[in-house]
């Protein structure tokens, strides 16, 4: 049940971190950037070991509803900074000269678009 916990937890630190631009827009990720996708890790582990360990039901259903609210909250910030990232592209392509280069931002727009689909 904890490696449930756990998968939940990587799977939404790559959607934030594709969303974010890492290793695609960027080749690091801001200090503030890295400090919330840690925060958020470490919070929900310790929700997720909190729900697993709990032996009442009301506090197990407390802690499962604080990690679904800030999974959501987390998500939320993945639509914003998919949708930013996004309109940056779509800004550089537009400011872009015709170029190999510009082939390469639209590779990204595209690619970023078919992320949001998915998402």
């Amino acid at each position: 049940q904890l490696l449930e916990k756990v998968q939940t937890i990587l799977e939404l630190m790559m959607f934030l971190l594709i969303s974010l631009g890492w290793k695609f827009l960027k080749p690091t990720l801001h200090l503030n950037e890295v400090r919330f996708a840690i925060g958020i890790s470490v919070i929900s582990f310790y929700l997720g070991v909190f729900e697993v360990v709990c032996t009442a039901q009301s506090t197990c259903s407390g802690y499962q509803l604080s990690r679904y609210i800030l999974h959501s909250g987390v998500y939320l910030v993945v639509i914003v900074a998919m949708n930013f990232n996004l309109q940056m592209v779509y800004t550089q392509i537009a400011e872009a000269p015709a170029s190999l280069e510009s082939g390469k931002l639209y590779r990204k727009h595209q690619a970023y678009k078919i992320f949001r689909w998915i998402f």
